[in-house]
């Protein structure tokens, strides 16, 4: 290894014991061998929070068992890579021309053609033990998405309620958020209930995480692997998608129509 790839080993590893103090403290500095022939594609997205991407994208590097790591810049005033230094070839760093909305990441997704796929909000840090374990539960059950949060709803116009199961069992949600494990036959089917319910991914200003935690065959299941470190802007009204006005009702509406379609029963 050369001494510019020494220099940013030792910077990437410095800025995840400094993220995820446990795992590094319990001796996962370096991942355990993967010997699956299965790998695993991230799908990563930047907008208003691109210092965020460099611990996102190191941690997804430390994996051995991910082949494919997409970063779409979409925010066309700053260069990405001013903030992700990379030279791992399992980077792939796109700079979009315009902003696009968080559904462009399943266009992505089906563009790469791969088998198994994570998408990673850019509020939020996975250690690399946590991405292994929400890959290694999709492998176990591929009928539906996997996560490590989600949503149920609440009849009557009350607010969702956060989910995320229990350490030893796996719970349904109504709906995934923050990271989302899926396969190739979910983002098909994905594709298909857009087309059923008339809506243009490209134009799909957001909830797009609706549409994809209902493309399996049952509902989603969230996991507990652990503490879960979130970005403080997450709830920053300038930056958080959630915070925009009329964003519960859209969420509520589309959720009815995508369960009237018979994606599943509630």
């Amino acid at each position: 290894m050369s001494l510019a790839n020494r220099i940013r080993e030792s910077a990437r590893m410095l800025m995840l014991r400094r993220i995820f103090p446990v795992w590094w403290k319990w001796g996962r500095s370096r991942p355990a061998p993967w010997s699956r022939e299965e790998r695993l594609t991230v799908v990563l997205l930047s907008y208003g929070r691109p210092h965020n991407m460099a611990a996102i994208t190191a941690a997804c590097v430390a994996c051995p068992f991910i082949h494919r790591i997409v970063l779409s810049n979409h925010n066309p005033a700053i260069d990405i890579r001013r903030f992700v230094r990379t030279s791992d070839p399992r980077v792939e760093i796109i700079a979009q021309p315009a902003r696009c909305y968080p559904s462009k990441r399943y266009s992505l997704a089906r563009e790469t053609g791969d088998r198994w796929v994570l998408c990673i909000d850019d509020d939020t840090f996975l250690s690399p033990r946590q991405i292994r374990a929400l890959f290694e539960a999709l492998l176990l059950d591929s009928s539906v998405p996997h996560g490590i949060a989600g949503e149920n709803f609440r009849p009557g116009g009350s607010p969702a309620e956060y989910v995320f199961g229990s350490p030893e069992t796996p719970e349904t949600v109504d709906c995934l958020v923050w990271a989302y494990a899926f396969t190739r036959e979910h983002v098909a089917r994905y594709f298909e209930l857009l087309e059923l319910l008339g809506i243009d991914n490209e134009g799909l200003q957001a909830n797009e995480d609706i549409v994809l935690s209902l493309s399996g065959r049952g509902r989603p299941l969230v996991h507990n692997f652990g503490t879960l470190h979130l970005c403080d802007s997450r709830e920053a009204e300038h930056v958080a998608t959630s915070k925009q006005p009329g964003f519960r009702e859209q969420r509520e509406n589309l959720l009815r129509k995508v369960v009237a379609l018979g994606a599943r029963s509630l």
